[in-house]
C-alpha cells in the first residue's frame, strides 16, 4: 500500500477519486484514428534507426580507442621491464665480476614487489662451454651447494646454468641449475640476445616456477652479457666474448595484471604468441575463468586483432566486446526526442478519438483517468522511495526538509525521522542567508543547479551537485533537491588542473631528453665513420708499406753483396722518406677530414667530392670498384664541407658493401655533378642491384638497416645533414642496375661557379 508523505505542518495526501462501474462504450469510428497511428508508428522508427545508427558509430570508435589504449600500456610495461635486465648487465660492466651478495642487493634494491609487480625474478645464466662443465659444478659445490648439478644432466655441445636469481626463495629455487639451453624454446631467445648484442623474448613455456594449481602461460627475456673490453663487431666476435645471460620469467597473467591494471572495461583480451590465433599460442586470456565466450554473451560482438612487436618478438592481440562495455559508454541518446514524439502521437491520437466519439465515451476516458491516478500515486511512492539517488523535499519558507527518500537516509547517514523537519543548514555548509536566496531563486526560475558542501552525520564534508525545482504537491508549494555526490570527480579535476600546471615541465623534460638522444646518434655516426676511415688507413698504407718493405730489403740484398754505396743508400733512403711524407699526408687528410666547422661557408663541391673518392679509392681498387666522375663545371655550396664529404662516404660505403654482397664482378660507381638554375645536384649510383621496394621508405629510418652488423645510422645522420644543416634534400631511387642517390643543394649568393679544383 502506497503511503502518504508527512510534513512538518500538515500531511500531503494524494486522493483519488472513484466512480460507480460504467457500461463499457465501443466507439464507432475508432478507423478514423488509424491513420495517425502509422504517422506515429513511421516516424518512430526513423528516430528508432538514427539513434541504432548514432549508437554503433559511438560504440565503435570507443572500442577502437580502448584497444590503442591497453595496447600502448602493455608495451610500454613491458619495455620498463626489460629495462631491468639492461642496467643488471651494466652491473657486470661496472665491476666484472659479480658476487652472490652483490647480485642479492641490486635486485633488493629494485623492490620488485612495489615497482614491477608480475615479474617473477631477475636472475643470470651462465654460459658453460663442454669442456668446463666438471670444473664449474665443483666450483658451485665449493660455494656451498653440495648437491648442485647443471639440469638435466646429460652430454651435450655446451651448456648454460641459472647461478643467480633473486628472490631466492619459493618458486624459484626449483630455476637453480636449469639449464635454459635444454629446451628449444628458451635457446632459441638465448641464441638471438647473443647474436645481436640486444634483448630478446622467449616463445610461450611452461616456467619452471609452475606448481599444479593456477598453472599460467610463461615467457622469458634475455639480454647478453660479454666479457669486459671485447670487440663486437661480428657475430662470430660475440660469441667468443659470450659470458652469460641476465633473465627475467613473467607468468603471464601476473604480468598482465599489473600492466592493464583493472583498466580492461568490458572488453576480452587475448595475448596469442606470433602471428596465429591458434588455440595452442595463447599467453592470455581475461575471460579464462569464464564459462562462456563473448561470442556466446553478444551475438554480434565488436572484435579487434592488432599486433605487437616487442623486442623483436610479435604478439597478436584479439580484443572483443563483453556485455558490461555498452553499459559503461556515456551516451547521450535521442530517447528525449523519441519520448516526445510518442506523446504528441498520443495527444493527437486522443484528440481524434475525442472528435469521433459520443460522450459516453469521454466518462469511458475519465473512468480509465481515475485508475490512472491511482496506479500513479503508487509508482510515484515507488520511485521516490526506491530510486537509487538522494532526494529531498524541501519547505522554501522554512528552510526544513519535508521528507527524504531511503537514498538519502543512506547517504547522509541519519533515519528518515530524524530528516523530516531537520533545518537544512545542519546538512549544507552554506550560511542560512545564502540558503534562503538559492531557495528563491529556484522557485522563480522554476529549477536551480548548485554545487555546494554536504555534512553527513559522522562529520565528513562532501562535494554535491543539487538539482532544485518547485514542484505542488497536495496544494502546497515545494521544492524538490536531487542531490549527486561529485567528490571524487572533484578531486579527479584538481588532479587534472596539476597535471596541466606542469605539462611545460614535462614538456621540457621530454625535449631534453630527444635531444640528449640526437647527441647520442651524432656520436654513434661519427664512431661509424671513423671505423670506416680506419680501414680506408689500412688500405691507403698498405701498398707503402710494401714499397718501404721492398728499399730494406733491397738496402739488406745491397750489404750482403758488398755493393752499399753512400750514393745508393743515399737514394734509398729519399724513395723510403718520400713514402713516409705520403703516409704523413694521408693522416693528415683524415685529420682533416674529423676537424669540425663551427660556421657555415662557401665550399667547393668538385674538391669536396675528389677529397672524399681519395679517402675510399684503395679500399675500392682492392676489392675492383671503379669509380666513375662526371664533374663538369664545379660550383659553391654554402654548408660545411666536412660533413658534405661524410655523406659522400657514407654513399660511397653503401655503393661498395651492396657491390660486394651480390658478387657483382665489375663493380662500378658513378658521381655526377650537375647544375639546374640555381641548385647544385650531385649523383651517386652504383650497379650493386638496387633496394628492395618494401623497405625503401625506411631507410632513412634511425637504427633501420638490413646489414648483418649495420648501425643503421649512416643514412638517417646522411638526411640529417643535407635537409637540417644545409636545408637541401637527399633522396633515393632504383635505377638500372643499382641504387641511386641525389643530393640537392643550393648555390651560394657568392656566384654560381668557381675554377675547378679551387
Amino acid at each position: 500500500m502506497a503511503r502518504s508523505l508527512p510534513f512538518v505542518s500538515g500531511s500531503l495526501n494524494l486522493t483519488v477519486f472513484s466512480q460507480k462501474p460504467q457500461k463499457s462504450y465501443q466507439p464507432t469510428y475508432a478507423w478514423a484514428t488509424f491513420p495517425v497511428l502509422i504517422v506515429l508508428l513511421l516516424c518512430l522508427v526513423g528516430v528508432w534507426f538514427t539513434l541504432e545508427g548514432h549508437r554503433e558509430h559511438f560504440m565503435q570508435a570507443r572500442f577502437y580507442l580502448e584497444a590503442q589504449h591497453l595496447t600502448g600500456k602493455i608495451s610500454d610495461k613491458i619495455t620498463a621491464y626489460t629495462e631491468i635486465l639492461r642496467g643488471a648487465g651494466g652491473l657486470f660492466a661496472a665491476s666484472g665480476k659479480v658476487t652472490r651478495d652483490g647480485w642479492h642487493a641490486y635486485v633488493e634494491k629494485l623492490d620488485l614487489d612495489q615497482n614491477y609487480k608480475g615479474i617473477q625474478g631477475v636472475g643470470f645464466a651462465l654460459y658453460i662451454p663442454a669442456d668446463k662443465l666438471k670444473a664449474h659444478i665443483a666450483a658451485m659445490r665449493r660455494e656451498g651447494f653440495a648437491d648442485y648439478v647443471v639440469k638435466p644432466e646429460g652430454q651435450r655441445e655446451s651448456y648454460s646454468s641459472i647461478i643467480f636469481l633473486e628472490p631466492f626463495s619459493g618458486r624459484n629455487l626449483r630455476a637453480f641449475g636449469y639449464d635454459m639451453y635444454s629446451e628449444s624454446v628458451r635457446r632459441k631467445a638465448l641464441d638471438i640476445a647473443r647474436d645481436t648484442g640486444a634483448i630478446a623474448i622467449s616463445g610461450k613455456v611452461k616456467l619452471l616456477q609452475e606448481t599444479k594449481v593456477d598453472v599460467q602461460a610463461g615467457i622469458l627475456a634475455y639480454h647478453p652479457v660479454y666479457a669486459n673490453g671485447a670487440v663486437l663487431q661480428t657475430i662470430e666476435q660475440r660469441r667468443a666474448a659470450l659470458v652469460g645471460w641476465t633473465y627475467s620469467p613473467y607468468r603471464m597473467n601476473d604480468l598482465m595484471e599489473s600492466a592493464l591494471e583493472g583498466e580492461l572495461n568490458g572488453l576480452q583480451l587475448e595475448i596469442f604468441d606470433g602471428e596465429t590465433t591458434q588455440a595452442e599460442a595463447l599467453l592470455f586470456d581475461s575471460e579464462a575463468k569464464s564459462m562462456k565466450t563473448a561470442g556466446e554473451l553478444i551475438s554480434r560482438p565488436l572484435s579487434l586483432i592488432s599486433k605487437l612487436e616487442l623486442e623483436g618478438r610479435v604478439w597478436t592481440l584479439r580484443y572483443t566486446e563483453l556485455p558490461g562495455f555498452a553499459a559503461q559508454a556515456t551516451y547521450a541518446s535521442l530517447w528525449r526526442e523519441t519520448v516526445g514524439l510518442v506523446v504528441i502521437g498520443l495527444l493527437l491520437t486522443g484528440f481524434f478519438w475525442s472528435q469521433v466519439n459520443t460522450r459516453k465515451q469521454a466518462e469511458l476516458i475519465a473512468k480509465q483517468l481515475t485508475a490512472s491516478l491511482r496506479e500513479s500515486e503508487e509508482r510515484y511512492h515507488a520511485l521516490f522511495d526506491f530510486a537509487q539517488v538522494s532526494i529531498l523535499f524541501i519547505d522554501p519558507d522554512l528552510g526544513v526538509i519535508v521528507e527524504a527518500n531511503q537514498a538519502a537516509c543512506q547517504y547522509y547517514g541519519y533515519r528518515n525521522e530524524q530528516l523530516r523537519g531537520m533545518p537544512m543548514e545542519v546538512i549544507n555548509t552554506l550560511p542560512i542567508g545564502d540558503l534562503k536566496e538559492k531557495f528563491h531563486s529556484a522557485t522563480a526560475e522554476n529549477q536551480s543547479h548548485v554545487y555546494c558542501r554536504n555534512r553527513l552525520a559522522n562529520g565528513e564534508v562532501r562535494e554535491v551537485e543539487v538539482h532544485l525545482g518547485p514542484i505542488q504537491l497536495g496544494g502546497r508549494l515545494l521544492l524538490y533537491s536531487i542531490v549527486h555526490d561529485i567528490t571524487e570527480r572533484k578531486r579527479a579535476e584538481d588532479a587534472l588542473q596539476q597535471l596541466n600546471e606542469t605539462l611545460e615541465l614535462r614538456v621540457q623534460a621530454e625535449l631534453a631528453e630527444n635531444r640528449k638522444k640526437d647527441h647520442l646518434i651524432i656520436q654513434q655516426s661519427r664512431f661509424a665513420a671513423m671505423g670506416e676511415m680506419i680501414g680506408n688507413i689500412a688500405h691507403q698504407w698498405r701498398q707503402p708499406l710494401n714499397s718501404i718493405g721492398l728499399i730494406l730489403a733491397n738496402i739488406e740484398d745491397a750489404y750482403d753483396y758488398h755493393e752499399l754505396t753512400s750514393e745508393y743508400l743515399s737514394m734509398q733512403v729519399a724513395e723510403g722518406g718520400q713514402l713516409i711524407q705520403k703516409m704523413s699526408s694521408t693522416i693528415d687528410d683524415f685529420r682533416n677530414f674529423f676537424r669540425p666547422h663551427k660556421e657555415a661557408e662557401p665550399f667547393s663541391a668538385v674538391k669536396a667530392i675528389k677529397e672524399a673518392v681519395s679517402l675510399v679509392s684503395a679500399s675500392f681498387n682492392n676489392n675492383h670498384i671503379d669509380i666513375e666522375l662526371e664533374l663538369g663545371e664545379d660550383a659553391f655550396i654554402l654548408g660545411f664541407s666536412n660533413e658534405f664529404s661524410q655523406v659522400l662516404l657514407n654513399l660511397f660505403a653503401n655503393a661498395k658493401d651492396a657491390i660486394l654482397k651480390n658478387h657483382v664482378d665489375e663493380g662500378k660507381v658513378w658521381v655526377r655533378l650537375t647544375q639546374t638554375g640555381q641548385n647544385v645536384i650531385v649523383v651517386v649510383a652504383d650497379n650493386g642491384g638496387g633496394i628492395a621496394e618494401a623497405i625503401m621508405e625506411r631507410i632513412f629510418e634511425p637504427y633501420f638497416s638490413t646489414k648483418e652488423i649495420g648501425t643503421g645510422i649512416g643514412l638517417y645522420m646522411s638526411k640529417m645533414i643535407i635537409e637540417t644543416s644545409m636545408h637541401g634534400t637527399l633522396s633515393v631511387r632504383n635505377q638500372g642496375s643499382g641504387a641511386e642517390f641525389a643530393i640537392r643543394c643550393q648555390l651560394t649568393g657568392e656566384g654560381q661557379c668557381c675554377p675547378q679544383n679551387c
